[in-house]
């Protein structure tokens, strides 16, 4: 991902302060050579890498759930301020 130098931040203790904040995310994978995007919760462990681990679910019906071998690169993009929309707050449809 292209990072105008001005824009880089290597502070790895603020890094891991926005994603405890603010963490939901696009977590983008690919298959087949085409890019696949899910938002997502996902929280930080200190443990079981050199930066920590991710973790978080996806539901079995999402297909994403099969790229994660372990091998493959990944890309969370964690946003600013979010909300959930319950489906409750929906109208009844007839």
């Amino acid at each position: 991902m292209y990072v105008p130098k001005h824009f880089v931040d290597d502070d790895q203790d603020a890094i891991r302060q926005l994603i405890q904040e603010r963490g939901f995310a696009t977590f983008v994978t690919v298959a087949d050579g085409a890019p696949f995007a899910t938002h997502c919760p996902l929280a930080w462990k200190p443990e079981g890498g050199a930066h920590g681990t991710l973790f978080g679910h996806v539901a079995k019906a999402n297909p994403q759930w099969q790229h994660f071998d372990g091998k493959s690169d990944a890309l969370a993009i964690f946003h600013g301020p979010h909300a959930y929309v319950s489906p409750s707050w929906y109208g009844q449809h007839p």
